[in-house]
């Protein structure tokens, strides 16, 4: 399972093998690879957007004041600066609007509520392909945490055993109809070993 995100310059990928996530962030002036245990990923989504409307009003101030220098400069005849001056002034500013215009929002999904936060793109290559991946890995982590903790060994100290079947039941990942019978199977197990 892979998930590969691209957002301007920036590529992050997403690979999960077996019990562990391997991560890859790439700009244009760095590369960071590592790889993050799966049961150590909380099982709670945030999403995190900016709104438009900030770069928008910085954006349309520039454009505006660049166009206003434009026009200034035209209909003022006596001290107007040199032709190429005046265009390379307004340029700028025009430059500047459309940066700010261009540049991508940081609009992210973030796994939180565990020991490793993994952090998304949004948009990237969409929504729901993003969402569906991250329950995914969810999902996986639980699955990984019931197999570990919740397995019946009669030979574990009963406090170490009742302390996962515990944290199981809190963490959500058994109900409490579950906990009671992997309780009754640890004694009866005990019992006949």
């Amino acid at each position: 399972m892979e998930l590969i995100q691209k957002q301007g310059l920036k590529q992050r990928t997403f690979k999960l093998d077996k019990d562990k996530i391997n991560l890859t962030y790439k700009t244009t002036s760095e590369l960071k690879e590592w790889s993050v245990n799966i049961e150590t990923i909380g099982d709670e989504i945030l999403i995190e957007k900016k709104s438009r409307k900030g770069s928008i009003l910085l954006g349309g101030f520039f454009l505006a004041f660049g166009i206003f220098f434009i026009a200034v400069n035209l209909a003022d005849k006596e001290e107007s600066l040199e032709l190429w001056a005046w265009i390379a002034i307004a340029l700028f500013y025009i430059l500047i609007a459309s940066i700010i215009f261009l540049v991508p929002l940081k609009n992210e999904l973030h796994i939180v509520g565990g020991h490793s936060t993994l952090t998304f793109f949004l948009d990237s290559p969409n929504r729901n392909e993003v969402e569906n991946f991250a329950n995914k890995l969810i999902r996986k982590s639980k699955e990984i945490l019931i197999d570990k903790y919740a397995k019946i060994d009669p030979y574990l100290p009963e406090e170490t055993m009742m302390n996962q079947l515990i944290w199981l039941k809190n963490k959500g990942l058994i109900s409490d109809k579950e906990y009671e019978a992997k309780k009754t199977e640890y004694k009866t197990s005990k019992l006949i070993n």
